[in-house]
């Protein structure tokens, strides 16, 4: 009897430290001809936000892992957007401005270009933060993906296979 509850004991065991704390998935972006790869089941919610006085509606789809979040952002882009190139690379300008301007740092001239990789770091609620990022811009849409964590446990490999999970 004891060796069945032992072996029993060792099987949960072994059960539980396979338990996946990242459990990756595929997920189509809702209104987007986009999928992306989350490490667990995320959740959507919307803000709207005014940009040359039209209003743009943000889905962002993410979820939190540990102490990470992952989150793509997708906002569709009216018809005065779609037809002007000037007004969405002003978008884009404001959109990749406000990821520094969220952790009091400057804005760097060039901007990363459009798909590049950034990483922003400053100081949040709870101390020193990292944010990596990429923002697209197509005449489309705008899509954004983030990871954000506190610096000293930002999970770099697991940020570059969300990247790397971006399709479209």
């Amino acid at each position: 009897m004891f060796l069945r509850v032992l072996c029993a004991l060792f099987a949960l065991i072994g059960l539980v430290a396979c338990s996946p704390e990242y459990n990756w998935r595929e997920v189509a972006i809702s209104g987007a001809a986009v999928s992306a790869i989350f490490p667990d089941k995320p959740k959507v919610d919307e803000k709207r936000f005014i940009f040359e006085g039209e209003t743009l509606v943000l889905s962002m789809t993410g979820t939190t892992v540990k102490s990470a979040i992952f989150a793509i952002g997708h906002a569709p882009l009216g018809a005065r957007l779609q037809e002007n190139a000037v007004a969405r690379q002003a978008l884009y300008r404001q959109v990749v401005s406000s990821f520094y301007s969220n952790f009091n740092q400057a804005t760097p001239n060039p901007l990363p270009a459009p798909g590049e990789l950034f990483v922003v770091t400053g100081k949040g609620p709870n101390g020193d933060m990292q944010l990596s990022a990429k923002v697209w811009i197509t005449s489309d849409y705008l899509l954004e993906g983030i990871v954000v964590a506190p610096q000293a446990l930002f999970p770099e490999e697991h940020a570059t296979e969300f990247f790397a999970g971006v399709g479209f």
